[in-house]
């Protein structure tokens, strides 16, 4: 809660609910969508005008460190999965080759194509090109 104090204490003065600005704290740390966080702080249950919603949203994302700070989870996930199994795939060709064995042409094209994925995969996501939906 440290890092949102400075933001909280900001939009309480503008007159902005306490229970509001709590809410839009847990939505971000849960990571939910911005859009979704603004909708749900101008329902008529919270009643917070669009513009404070987004300048309050504004500030919270900067103290968390960003807005897309979790939303590229999944991309580095799936990115390691194939890397790995990528891997997997490789140390099972130099393995066969070591011993004279003999590989099969879909181990041989799956394994080069399973590295490259995983990698690019991973790159999305360190760049933040790759986004939930």
């Amino acid at each position: 809660m440290n890092k949102f104090a400075k933001a909280r204490d900001k939009h309480l003065l503008k007159g902005i609910k306490e229970a509001n600005i709590d809410y839009a704290i847990d939505a971000i740390k849960f990571g939910t969508k911005r859009e979704l966080i603004v909708e749900n702080l101008i329902l008529t249950v919270r009643k917070e005008t669009e513009e404070n919603a987004n300048l309050l949203l504004d500030d919270l994302y900067k103290a968390n460190g960003g807005e897309f700070k979790y939303e590229n989870r999944w991309g580095c996930f799936l990115g390691i999965i194939v890397l790995l199994l990528g891997s997997a795939g490789a140390f099972d060709i130099l393995y066969t080759l070591k011993h004279g064995g003999k590989l099969s042409l879909k181990e041989f094209i799956l394994t080069p194509a399973a590295i490259i994925i995983g990698l690019y995969f991973i790159i999305l996501a360190v760049r933040q090109k790759h986004k939930e939906d």
